[in-house]
């Protein structure tokens, strides 16, 4: 997209916390992720989440009730152009009138499981040779293997403007994101009844 269409920014808030903030074409997205993150037993691997029993992501922010995405990425996006997506709704808030405060934006509490990251590729990578060489590496079925926490290289968030036809006015759709913490949790079996 041209760089006119969007602009997209990521600063820190005069409370300290991360925002991702801008606005981009009807059309377009806009998306930040992490530095490559590593495994401190084996740098060239990624983290793996799986083996403490983290069964997903929960995330504390700030928005304007617009329809975000979480990604992951492992070494099959490197490799495939493979990476693991969950959309998730914001909150907002309907501003008062007589207010100070005017503001849309809205604290939240997002639970991210890894059995709702479902497996996408990505548009740059599906030309048809390298869908074929994806089908390859995959193996005769074609299968993407399910994400489970393992070898966790990037984590992201995507904004989309097609996602967000309220938040668009003059064929801009503005967005903002706020991060207060980002967290794993873990899985807990069911409770026994007697």
């Amino acid at each position: 997209f041209p760089a006119s269409s969007s602009q997209c920014d990521w600063t820190k808030n005069k409370f300290g916390h991360g925002v991702f903030v801008g606005k981009v074409g009807r059309y377009a997205e806009a998306a930040l992720s992490s530095a490559r993150l590593r495994s401190r037993n084996d740098p060239d691997q990624g983290i793996d989440l799986s083996v403490g029993g983290f069964a997903g992501i929960v995330c504390r922010l700030c928005s304007d009730g617009g329809v975000y995405e979480a990604f992951v990425r492992t070494e099959a996006f490197e490799r495939l152009g493979v990476e693991y997506v969950c959309e998730f709704k914001t909150s907002s808030k309907t501003p008062t009138s007589g207010n100070e405060n005017r503001s849309r934006d809205k604290f939240s509490t997002v639970r991210l499981e890894f059995k709702d990251f479902l497996p996408r590729m990505r548009p740059q990578f599906q030309t048809k040779e390298d869908e074929e060489d994806s089908r390859e590496a995959l193996g005769k079925s074609g299968n993407i293997p399910k994400f489970v926490g393992k070898d966790i290289r990037q984590l992201g968030f995507r904004f989309r403007g097609e996602s967000n036809p309220l938040s668009c006015n003059a064929g801009f759709c503005r967005f903002y994101l706020a991060l207060d913490f980002i967290e794993v949790y873990r899985g807990q079996p069911e409770p026994e009844f007697i």
